[in-house]
């Protein structure tokens, strides 16, 4: 593929950032456009859960990258 390709991940969770991540680890240089229903960045779930329950983080606290990755 080419810098010029372009792939569409459907799903902007936890798997579509691990797919975005593994795209990108195995060389891939051209646009990645993540789609799903939530707005903020992929992240994982279990420690989001942990962090609103016992320690009262957010949802920026567990994300997969940070925006600059994407």
């Amino acid at each position: 593929m080419s810098g010029s390709d372009s792939i569409v991940i459907a799903g902007a969770a936890q798997a579509g950032g691990r797919a975005a991540q593994a795209m990108r680890g195995a060389g891939f240089e051209g646009r990645i456009l993540l789609i799903g229903e939530e707005t903020w960045l992929p992240y994982e779930r279990p420690p989001l859960s942990k962090a609103l329950i016992v320690e009262g983080g957010g949802h920026e606290t567990v994300h997969l990258h940070d925006p600059d990755y994407y």
